[in-house]
């Protein structure tokens, strides 16, 4: 799913910068901004204590603290570029939609600088095999599949509904949190390189689809370099 920084998301991002805290007020932006913003890298749930929420804490020091949606240093920096970049003398100032896509073009620069850290796939077995990864997740037998709910069969996890009723899913998160770690594991290894992720469900539209947004998600609040595939989220449903 292709995220924007639309002029109403960098808004409120300058808005955070202003704030002691970073804090991104809720009556400003709507759950898909929220979402477009954590895919972005550039706002996530973070605590007091900038432990940002769902990632490491071995010994459950952040477990209690509040969490709270926040501007994180990449979306700092995106809120300065923009409020300097003029594109033209010191008494021309570019709208704010103008700004926002000069950010997107210096972030997305700075992202294809060097290889993915973390590669993510999803697929779906009812289409084929796997792909090559380092690390295969099968979802299929374990998750409740969003196919069974008719309001739902149709979308997929580029739709917000969709996101919600995966990540709702008792065990998801959880998933999410070992799959982090797992990943942890081979990047700490001596080889180095991207390290590759295959996400599977049935069709590949709903579950798997949804993981990795969500990974990509947690892994760009860390400022972990990312890149994402849908292999089958285009396909059309299986009816099954």
């Amino acid at each position: 799913m292709a995220y924007r920084l639309t002029e109403k998301r960098l808004a409120a991002l300058r808005t955070a910068a202003e704030h002691p805290k970073g804090s991104i007020d809720a009556r400003t932006v709507s759950k898909a901004d929220e979402l477009a913003l954590e895919a972005l890298g550039l706002a996530a749930s973070i605590d007091d204590c900038g432990h940002v929420q769902d990632t490491d804490d071995p010994e459950g020091a952040h477990r209690s603290h509040p969490h709270f949606f926040r501007i994180t240093d990449a979306g700092r920096r995106a809120a300065e570029s923009a409020g300097t970049d003029t594109g033209g003398g010191p008494d021309h100032m570019p709208s704010t939609d103008t700004s926002g896509r000069r950010t997107e073009a210096k972030l997305a620069e700075e992202l294809h600088k060097a290889p993915p850290a973390v590669e993510l796939v999803s697929f779906g077995y009812l289409h084929g095999a796997p792909p090559e990864a380092h690390l295969v997740v099968d979802m299929r037998e374990h998750f409740r599949d969003p196919h069974v709910t008719p309001a739902l069969r149709e979308l997929t996890a580029d739709h917000e509904p969709v996101m919600r009723a995966v990540l709702d899913t008792e065990g998801v998160r959880e998933l999410a949190a070992g799959i982090r770690a797992a990943v942890d594991a081979f990047r700490a290894g001596p080889s180095g390189g991207t390290v590759r992720v295959a996400v599977g469900c049935a069709g590949g539209r709903h579950r798997s689809a949804a993981m990795v947004n969500y990974l990509a998600m947690q892994w760009h609040g860390d400022e972990v370099s990312v890149a994402t595939q849908h292999r089958d989220i285009h396909r059309p449903v299986v009816e099954r």
